[in-house]
């Protein structure tokens, strides 16, 4: 089942294409009233005004259809860019669902052949006509002008550097060239490197895709730039990067957990820091509490002990000696 609004399509394939949608154009009305040829339609510049659309209005009539599918169909759901390329005997040629036996070899083949009628489109006395492409599967077939040329290796090499005013010849070709691709509809556009070799290093492709932004900003703007780039380009590569940041990950860990360790080993010095100052106040309060001069002393060495630089200890144990009125050195071991 489904329902449609627009000039998207859908086809049902089996021993024969089907248009199961209806297109919501203006074309389509008119030649469902007669009013223009189907010829006049391929071409007519208002084959893509839509009557009806999700969005512009509120009010709409769908398209609603249920069905089922038998063994060996499919259905090939495709845009209006894609369909005004091709026709539907080779849409049904190319992709008739008995010759796939996966969805993925079916859209390869669909590429194949919206990029197969667009250079057979081409029309420029620069390039090379292509009348046909037939694709076989493991082989594909080129059907064009024979133009008879020279390589421009071999012209160096007999007639060396050439004039200016040639190459400046050459140099115009290639852009008319380049600005008939790129207003063609849809315009020609170059794919990344790693679309025809996934072996080659993503980080060339970084520098390739840099080179050619169409925003002259967006490019390098020296040549040293350029330079330092291709120099450097591993250090872009997918897998490098990767590695650095597996690297990154791990001082992060290592320096997280450094950092815990040093916290966890403040925090315990302060814990005892407070426990021994609890502690020595306690025991000179204990001192100072003793009856005797002998508790005193013992108070006060245990103080000693927890403290060695603190001076109430000391001062303590001095008055604890006064009151004694006798000081004997050998009294304790403890004091030497």
């Amino acid at each position: 089942m489904f329902l449609h609004i627009g000039d998207t399509r859908i086809y049902q394939l089996n021993n024969k294409i089907v248009q199961l949608t209806e297109d919501h154009t203006y074309i389509a009305r008119e030649l469902k009233r007669v009013n223009i040829t189907a010829e006049q339609a391929a071409s007519d510049s208002r084959r893509n005004v839509l009557l009806q659309c999700i969005g512009v209005n509120n009010y709409f009539e769908p398209q609603i259809e249920a069905g089922s599918m038998a063994k060996n169909e499919g259905l090939l759901l495709c845009s209006d860019g894609f369909r005004h390329m091709v026709t539907e005997e080779e849409l049904w040629e190319a992709l008739q669902p008995a010759g796939f036996s996966e969805e993925q070899d079916m859209k390869d083949a669909s590429v194949r052949l919206a990029e197969t009628n667009m250079i057979k489109k081409l029309d420029h006395p620069a390039l090379p006509r292509i009348v046909d492409i037939i694709d076989k599967k493991d082989v594909i077939y080129v059907v064009m002008d024979y133009i008879e040329g020279e390589p421009l290796s071999n012209v160096l090499a007999k007639h060396g550097a050439q004039p200016q005013e040639r190459v400046i010849e050459w140099a115009k070709q290639l852009c008319r060239i380049l600005d008939y691709l790129h207003t063609c509809d849809p315009p020609y556009e170059i794919y990344p490197i790693r679309y025809w070799n996934q072996q080659l290093s993503s980080g060339l492709e970084r520098v390739v895709q840099k080179c050619t932004q169409l925003n002259p900003e967006d490019r390098y703007q020296t040549c040293a730039e350029v330079l330092y780039a291709l120099n450097n380009y591993n250090e872009m590569d997918e897998s490098y990067r990767y590695k650095q940041k597996r690297k990154m990950r791990s001082f992060v860990s290592v320096a997280a957990a450094g950092i815990m360790c040093l916290a966890v080993g403040m925090t315990c010095q302060v814990l005892k820091t407070q426990v021994n100052n609890s502690d020595y106040e306690n025991i000179l309060l204990q001192a100072e509490k003793s009856a005797t001069s002998e508790e005193k002393e013992d108070y006060y060495m245990a103080a000693v002990d927890i403290k060695p630089a603190a001076l109430e200890a000391y001062m303590g144990m001095i008055d604890a000696y006064k009151d004694d009125a006798v000081f004997r050195w050998k009294k304790k071991p403890g004091y030497r």
